[in-house]
């Protein structure tokens, strides 16, 4: 089993025109201490748990699986010690949704875990959750007094002390975590019918309003219940970005989720839904208590309506059925159920508000993943970033909207080309920069490399950049101005490497730090949108790399990099020890014969000669590229460069200074090239000992 936080943020951006406004006049409020933790009889919310008359469909948006498992829960009434308790009443609304699963999201994931208390709407909409016997069973909260139809429970009592605070702490925390609403196909809309795209809509808990519902203290009729709807859905980033801010290296636990780390989450989140709340208010002039008005009933306003509920709605099938898909695909390659959050951007909230129309959504997106150490103590993080691509869509009738990925920038140069299939490689293949990565990582390193960094990574890109290596949106580097749109070249990358940066002193080079790294696939410029076409693309690298470890009196740093390569494939046979693609043997990695063999492998000048005698029974490399760079504090070059190639035949061996627009200054070839390197080593501060240079050229 792995640990996974997997967070999708699809950044909603809306072109068009419109106009609105209105909405209430009271800020946030806090919730007192003092709040009942549980209804003391039946709730005054008149909802009760009941699972619709209508069938469940099995399919969803894409026409081929049904992703939400709705059936009626067991234990839908919950008496303890003669009293029944209720946690959590409300009502899911676009019109009244009847047969539509509405859980407590306890662990923060904004994901049905199994354990999860959650509830099935009636025909008006309402759901009231109390199923929680087992969960409190297994607490051990909890033990049977009488069975049958309508079994009853006591709080269970160790010596003088009962478990009912233990309970009610825990019906408090339930209500101080979001609630996620899955509307399944076949599932009953009062005003539109038969829901055939399934989509999923969510609110967090909204610091103070359990002290106004009715059952909580308080007696406004239009505010009797929680109402989730496509309109909380715009508070949904407020959790994301709660969630993200702290930045856990796993989802929580149900334990966890009402934990001392559960409850400095739920603080977090709430200040981030208080700030959205807040920006909402002061932006476009609505209350928070409109986005929990059942606008079918009574709408006070013209944005909180029942026909732009139906908008926001059309959207909302599309990103449920990318979600899922991406979940679906992520699960086929490394084996664990993991599901992207959905959030909807600030911009777009306020558009969506303002009564704008809505014609395109840009999807940027990041989730992370990490599993759990195997049996040899490896285990993996899984980063995924993406932005630039679009989502449209078409009225395929009234109830069926069809979702396209509009591309950045079309292979032929033209934004004219769409994508069918909502997808992860519909995402890469549409994004202006979109990064897979897998980092394979052993905490307790490797066996006879004890101290060293190791990473073994697995990455699948796109991007575009100009010649120059510029992007469009200018984020290689501060002040560099971003490439011309009509100037990009679109690259796929699919590659593989294992690192290793050796930060321990070894005794002959105390001032030298080495990297070493493995390199395999492809990263090349194409011309067709799809990167699938060119995987057959190979290639195979290994650098090793010196860098002195303090800067010289100037400031000055000193860097050599020897590179072996092979451009038509990914094979190296210049060494014998390989791991193979790392995501394929997650389960059996073992880079200590690699890293053995690196760490003997010839890396000096001085030992040129040994470096021509791989290269001469190799049929993979043809040449050895060693690099010589003077860079300051910020990794810049500073003044020339050196290179010196390595050939299978000595006369061919050839030495170049350039200056940093790539104009070559000088080049020889042959032994003189073997002499004007070793002499730039022997003038260089760091580099320039014998055991390292040699004391004459090779």
């Amino acid at each position: 089993m792995s640990y996974k936080i997997f967070s999708l943020l699809l950044t909603l951006l809306i072109f068009s025109c419109g106009g609105g406004g209105g909405g209430g006049s009271s800020a946030p409020i806090q919730e007192s201490s003092s709040s009942s933790s549980a209804s003391n009889s039946s709730s005054s919310n008149n909802s009760s748990s009941a699972s619709s008359s209508a069938a469940i469909a099995s399919s969803n948006a894409d026409t081929t699986t049904n992703y939400f498992d709705v059936t009626t829960p067991q234990n839908d009434t919950l008496t303890i010690d003669g009293e029944v308790v209720n946690i959590i009443g409300g009502k899911a609304v676009d019109g009244y949704i009847g047969g539509a699963k509405v859980f407590i999201d306890e662990n923060f994931n904004l994901k049905f875990d199994d354990g999860e208390i959650w509830g099935v709407t009636d025909a008006s909409g309402s759901f009231l959750m109390n199923g929680t016997v087992q969960r409190l069973l297994s607490m051990n909260l909890i033990e049977l007094n009488a069975s049958g139809t309508n079994p009853t429970y006591n709080y269970k009592v160790d010596g003088s002390t009962s478990t009912q605070a233990q309970a009610e702490a825990f019906f408090t925390c339930l209500k101080k975590r979001p609630l996620v609403v899955q509307v399944p196909v076949g599932a009953i809309d009062s005003t539109q019918g038969i829901v055939e795209q399934e989509y999923e809509m969510i609110l967090p808990a909204i610091d103070g309003f359990f002290n106004e519902i009715s059952g909580e203290g308080g007696s406004d009729p239009d505010y009797s219940s929680i109402i989730i709807s496509p309109f909380s859905n715009f508070l949904s980033k407020a959790v994301v970005d709660g969630i993200e801010s702290i930045d856990l290296p796993r989802d929580l636990t149900l334990a966890e989720g009402c934990g001392s780390v559960g409850l400095v989450v739920e603080e977090v989140v709430k200040s981030y839904v208080n700030a959205a709340l807040s920006r909402i208010k002061g932006n476009i002039g609505i209350d928070y208590r409109e986005f929990l008005r059942d606008f079918v009933a009574q709408s006070t306003n013209n944005v909180i309506t029942e026909e732009n509920a139906t908008l926001i709605a059309s959207w909302l099938p599309l990103l449920t059925a990318l979600k899922y898909e991406i979940g679906r695909q992520t699960k086929e390659v490394i084996g664990d159920d993991v599901v992207p959050i959905i959030s909807i951007e600030d911009a777009v909230t306020d558009k969506f508000l303002s009564n704008e129309d809505v014609d395109e959504i840009d999807l940027d997106f990041y989730f992370r993943h990490q599993t759990k150490p195997n049996s040899s103590g490896w285990y993996f993080t899984q980063n995924f970033e993406s932005m630039g691509s679009k989502l449209v869509k078409t009225q395929e009738d009234e109830s069926t909207s069809i979702g396209k990925l509009k591309p950045f920038k079309c292979a032929d140069g033209y934004e004219s080309c769409l994508i069918d299939k909502l997808d992860l490689d519909g995402v890469l293949n549409s994004a202006e920069e979109h990064t897979e990565r897998f980092n394979f990582l052993k905490d307790s390193g490797v066996e006879g490399h004890e101290g060293k960094s190791i990473v073994i990574s697995k990455e699948r890109r796109s991007f575009y950049q100009d010649e120059e290596g510029r992007t469009f949106n200018n984020t290689k580097g501060a002040g560099q101005m971003g490439a011309s749109y009509e100037d990009l070249n679109r690259f796929c990358a699919d590659e593989s490497f294992i690192t290793v940066g050796d930060n321990t002193n070894e005794t002959r080079w105390d001032d030298i730090k080495i990297s070493r790294q493995v390199k395999r696939g492809f990263q090349d410029k194409v011309t067709v949108l799809d990167c699938a076409a060119y995987r057959g693309s190979k290639r195979g690298a290994l650098f090793l790399k010196h860098n002195a470890k303090s800067n010289n009196s100037s400031g000055l740093n000193e860097e050599i990099q020897y590179m072996w390569w092979n451009f038509f494939a990914n094979n190296l046979d210049i060494l014998e020890n390989q791991i193979g693609d790392p995501l394929e043997n997650k389960d059996t990695l073992d880079p200590k014969p690699l890293m053995d063999e690196l760490v003997s492998f010839p890396q000096t000048f001085k030992q040129l000669d040994e470096m021509r005698a791989k290269l001469s029974t190799s049929a993979d490399v043809s040449n050895v590229l060693i690099q010589f760079y003077t860079r300051g504090s910020d990794r810049q070059a500073v003044g020339n460069s050196f290179q010196f190639t390595l050939n299978t035949e000595e006369s061919d061996d050839l030495f170049q200074e350039r200056r940093a627009n790539g104009t070559i200054v000088r080049g020889v070839t042959g032994q003189a090239a073997r002499d004007a390197m070793f002499n730039l080593l022997k003038e260089s501060e760091f580099f320039n000992f014998d055991d390292y240079v040699g004391t004459s050229a090779p």
